[in-house]
């Protein structure tokens, strides 16, 4: 991914972090889809780095179903890393994902 852009978003999650302590941060992860030449993979791996980052600041990441499901159904965590929380919507089911380890969610 563009170093830029994560710089960015690392830099803004900070920001939020500072303002809202607690331990639970959400990432969101939702809407992605792949244009021009950002790729699935593009996307798996800045979603990966996002989590890690927040593990890296003693926070727990959560984010929505689509970093566990997304491109398909089937191919799943996908770029969810463990210990991250998944919040279901549309797409999958809290049984899906604590299949795989992963606690979660249902709104």
């Amino acid at each position: 991914s563009d170093n830029v852009t994560l710089d960015f978003v690392k830099k803004a999650m900070l920001g939020v972090m500072k303002a809202f302590p607690d331990f639970i941060f959400h990432q969101g992860g939702d809407e992605t889809i792949p244009q021009g030449g950002c790729t699935w993979d593009d996307i798996h791996t800045f979603e990966k780095e996002i989590q890690n980052f927040v593990n890296a600041n003693n926070r727990a990441p959560m984010a929505w179903n689509e970093v566990f499901s997304k491109p398909v159904a089937g191919t799943e965590p996908n770029a969810a890393l463990p210990g991250t929380i998944i919040q279901n919507w549309e797409g999958s089911s809290a049984s899906a994902t604590a299949s795989k380890g992963f606690a979660s969610v249902t709104s």
